[in-house]
Formats: C-alpha cells, sequence, structure tokens
C-alpha cells in the first residue's frame, strides 16, 4: 500500500506540475481521482480482510466504516473552508504531499504489521500481494470485473453531474461548491 500511495502522490503532483488547465487535462485529472479513489479503498479494505479475522472483522468493521463516513464528512467541510482561501492548483499540490506524508507513515506501519500478521498466520506472502495466484481464482477475477463495472458506471454518472454544475454554478463558486455537496 505505501508503493500505491507514493505512486499516487506522484501522478497527482504530476498534474501539478503540468499546470494545464485545458479540458482534456481537467478530464484527465477527474479521471485520475476516481482512479486514486477506486484503488486506495480497494488497497485499503484487502488489507483489512488480511489484518482481521472473521470474528475481528464483525465487531471492528461497523466502526471502521463509520470512521470513513466521519472521515469522508470533516474532511468536506475542511475542504469547503479551505477552497475559500486557497487557489485550486495550490490544493492539487496540498493533496499530492498529503498522500506522500500518508505513503511514509501510516500506511507504511499498518503494511509492515499486516505482512507480519498474514505471514505468522498462513506462513506465506498475502494473496493480495500475489497478483497471479487472484487471476487464477474465477471468483476473484468476477469480483474485480465487477468493481471495475460499478466504477466506471459511477465515475460516468459523476461526470454527467458535474458537468451539469459546471454549466450552472459560477466559475468561481465551483471549488466551494463541489467542497460542499460532493
Amino acid at each position: 500500500m505505501p508503493a500505491l500511495l507514493g505512486a499516487c502522490a506522484g501522478g497527482t503532483l504530476l498534474f501539478w506540475a503540468a499546470g494545464s488547465s485545458g479540458p482534456w487535462a481537467l478530464r484527465a485529472l477527474y479521471v485520475w481521482t476516481g482512479l486514486v479513489a477506486t484503488l486506495m479503498s480497494l488497497a485499503f479494505w484487502l488489507l483489512l480482510a488480511e489484518t482481521f479475522t472473521i470474528a475481528q472483522a464483525r465487531r471492528l468493521y461497523g466502526a471502521i466504516g463509520l470512521g470513513s463516513l466521519l472521515g469522508a464528512i470533516s474532511g468536506g467541510g475542511l475542504a469547503r473552508a479551505v477552497a475559500g482561501w486557497f487557489h485550486a492548483e495550490h490544493l492539487l499540490a496540498a493533496s499530492a504531499a498529503v498522500l506522500a506524508v500518508t505513503a511514509l507513515g501510516p500506511a507504511q506501519l499498518l503494511t509492515t504489521a499486516a505482512q507480519r500478521l498474514d505471514q505468522d498466520a498462513r506462513g506465506g506472502a498475502p494473496i493480495a500481494l500475489q497478483p497471479k495466484a487472484v487471476r487464477r481464482h474465477p471468483y476473484l477475477v468476477r469480483v474485480a470485473g465487477l468493481v471495475l463495472l460499478s466504477t466506471a458506471a459511477a465515475t460516468l454518472c459523476d461526470y454527467v453531474f458535474k458537468s451539469t454544475v459546471a454549466r450552472t454554478v459560477a466559475a468561481a463558486e465551483l471549488a466551494s461548491f463541489f467542497a460542499s455537496f460532493t
């Protein structure tokens, strides 16, 4: 997971460094953010699946889900406040920095602990770290396909929503609007 977070931070930093605000660059940034969100969610839940037993998961996943919901709400509120103070390009650089710090700190600690627990319990590397093993399981291939299809559908709906908002809300108010409602 730290390598994935680092790669996502690097990709986000490239968008900031390019500084292009043309329509294709903005569309590419939109697709990039959807890809990053999907990859991070998948990596997080795979890490949890490898860290906890089924009994622990039944007890903890509700609290973890609540924490993610509260984090999304407070993150949206923070984004709303910060969007009024800083220009969007600066926010893009800040998001890349936050991803990089997360890759170096908490993600490294979580991944190391999960790998150690998993290797102790199973005597080998976690299945999420074995792409060939995932491809050999038809169930996992179908789940991956469903995740990809649902992500594409959600991204398309989100794009239609945001393009409609972009036509109806003043350009100066877009950052605050999206920080509040998405």
